[in-house]
């Protein structure tokens, strides 16, 4: 596509662009250089824009929490945890009566943000949460071999999700790999979550996100936007997705074979909930 008029989105820190043969290698390298990403870098950069995406924290909660209350004491697993925050709220015993959880895990290729959240268990918590650092490829392995034999892991019915548009950033092939590993976790007797930031804000967040957010993406200009996809590739390696409610429901019913019980686009997320066939 042509590049996109810079003051139509307010970029305009000129940079120099990467060569298009740099493109895949850069898309390849950023899985790999996630698990170097430090906590302070990652914090400072979501927290900087949080008001952008305070609904959608808020959402996600909603949503994921509802269907938790629809099992009988489930397992909760999230994807590329981060810095934990998406499951505090539905874990957590401080100042409620119950949880709406009984146990939860989160696990994330970084283990500079996994020692942070086993950092910010509360007391009343750490029974009941674990965070384990590994690869989302094996994700079934990892959580069946990481948790106590007392959760009763297999049997246990589970919502497995992952949020804050991680699958956005994931190259293609690992992601492939990712929604099957959380499908069959989730298997007849759960939910699979995604959470997707909505590719119809996509204009909007470039501007309002992540121009204000350098440490997290690097400075761009715009040809390093692509509208008609919803792609941003910047000049430090820095490559995301935003997904749009139509392209949601086919990542769910044809690319990972799941049934789509529901879709929600709002504000700056698509969320989406599936059960296997």
């Amino acid at each position: 596509m042509a590049p996109v008029p810079l003051v139509e989105l307010g970029v305009t820190n000129a940079v120099d662009l990467p060569e298009k043969s740099e493109i895949v290698k850069e898309e390849a390298d950023q899985g790999k250089e996630w698990d170097k990403f430090s906590v302070e870098k990652w914090r400072d950069a979501v927290y900087t824009s949080k008001s952008f995406f305070q609904e959608l924290f808020i959402d996600t909660t909603d949503f994921v929490g509802k269907l938790c209350d629809n099992l009988d004491g489930p397992l909760l697993v999230e994807v590329g945890c981060g810095t934990g925050e998406a499951l505090v709220p539905l874990f957590t015993q401080v100042g409620k009566e119950q949880p709406r959880v009984r146990y939860s895990c989160g696990m994330d290729f970084n283990p500079n943000f996994i020692k942070f959240c086993q950092d910010e268990v509360a007391a009343e918590d750490q029974a009941n949460i674990r965070h384990l650092v590994g690869d989302a490829q094996q994700l079934i392995s990892l959580i069946n071999n990481g948790l106590p034999k007392e959760w009763e892991v297999e049997n246990r019915p589970k919502v497995v999700m992952c949020v804050g548009n991680t699958v956005g950033i994931m190259p293609p092939e690992i992601r492939k790999n990712v929604y099957q590993q959380m499908k069959e976790m989730a298997g007849t007797g759960g939910y699979m979550v995604v959470v997707f930031w909505n590719g119809n804000r996509f204009g909007d967040a470039v501007q309002n996100f992540y121009h204000k957010n350098p440490k997290l993406c690097g400075p761009f200009t715009g040809e390093c936007i692509d509208l008609d996809t919803c792609t941003l590739r910047t000049p430090s390696g820095y490559c995301t997705h935003w997904t749009k409610p139509e392209e949601a429901r086919a990542i769910f019913e044809e690319e990972i074979g799941i049934e789509v019980v529901e879709l929600l686009e709002k504000g700056n997320g698509v969320l989406v909930a599936g059960r296997v066939r």
